[in-house]
């Protein structure tokens, strides 16, 4: 049965995104049955993962409203063992109010457990601020991996996330665990990701994982070529980051 795992972060630009499909992609090239769930309306990785997802006939907007089964929305990605669910196209204020008043704070949480003895690995990419996703995705996720950008506001902006996080873990989902906190975007030759580094390592303690992801310009090519980095560069040292921080993941997880 799948392992399903929320990337977390309430500060934009964080890299959830990047490290969301990273991640997937490493899991398929394991051969680990993957899914990834795109649940930011802004499409970022769907358009870096699913091979199609112009021609995709449904989304994740239609399986949170209940309009179709979740098996239908699933799409290939680039990958063999790589499947995507594409992000919610309609991002309009009646579709968000209509998705609150409606209270379907479980409806992806009871669509992924129809489908979770065909995955080993589930992975969900979430907005860093539009609520009816977020408490969609952390309901429905068995743990919580929080992605912390390299930055000093970025850490002084993590105490609310993990307060917030706290919330939805009381109100929506008790059984819900955090897997750690990955460090992201890192500039060894930057004072202030230093500190944070330094910080983070203090007061973090057990929850901080020994990977560490740097900043990295080819980072940000990615998405223009269509793929995930440990796809189309599989031999830069980014891409061994990112393999290192799957199998960590991994480990802590078993």
């Amino acid at each position: 049965m799948a392992k399903t795992i929320c990337l977390f972060s309430q500060k934009g630009g964080a890299g959830k995104t990047t490290t969301a499909v990273n991640l997937a992609a490493v899991f398929a090239l394991l051969r680990k049955r993957t899914l990834l769930v795109d649940c930011d309306p802004q499409g970022a990785a769907t358009g870096i993962i699913c091979t199609i997802p112009q021609h995709a006939e449904f989304n994740l907007s239609d399986v949170l409203m209940g309009n179709v089964k979740i098996e239908k929305a699933i799409v290939q990605g680039c990958l063999n063992c790589l499947k995507v669910i594409p992000a919610p196209v309609d991002a309009s204020i009646e579709y968000r109010l209509k998705l609150s008043e409606n209270a379907n704070q479980t409806a992806l949480k009871k669509g992924l457990a129809g489908i979770k003895d065909s995955f080993d690995y589930i992975l969900i990419d979430t907005p860093a601020s539009d609520w009816p996703y977020i408490i969609n995705t952390l309901t429905a996720s068995d743990y919580v991996l929080l992605v912390l950008k390299a930055d000093y506001l970025a850490f002084r902006y993590l105490g609310k996330s993990i307060d917030n996080l706290h919330i939805v873990k009381k109100r929506y989902n008790p059984k819900l665990k955090p897997v750690g906190v990955v460090l992201n975007m890192f500039d060894k030759d930057d004072q202030g990701s230093i500190r944070v580094l330094h910080s983070s390592q203090k007061h973090l303690s057990k929850w901080l994982l020994k990977t560490i992801i740097p900043k990295d310009p080819l980072i940000g090519i990615s998405p223009l070529l269509g793929k995930p980095l440990v796809v189309s560069n599989f031999k830069a040292p980014v891409t061994q980051c990112y393999l290192n921080l799957a199998k960590e993941l991994m480990e802590r997880l078993r």
